[in-house]
């Protein structure tokens, strides 16, 4: 599994998730979530 911390900017939260982290630890939760939703 890998986890990235404290990924507080959203392009950092789109690479994270374009090569397929299994999760991160974030500051910013709500910005996180939104690019969750939006998919």
């Amino acid at each position: 599994a890998v986890y990235a911390y404290t990924v507080d900017e959203e392009g950092w939260m789109l690479r994270l998730m374009g090569w397929g982290i299994d999760g991160l630890f974030t500051n910013r939760p709500d910005r996180m979530r939104a690019l969750v939703d939006a998919g």
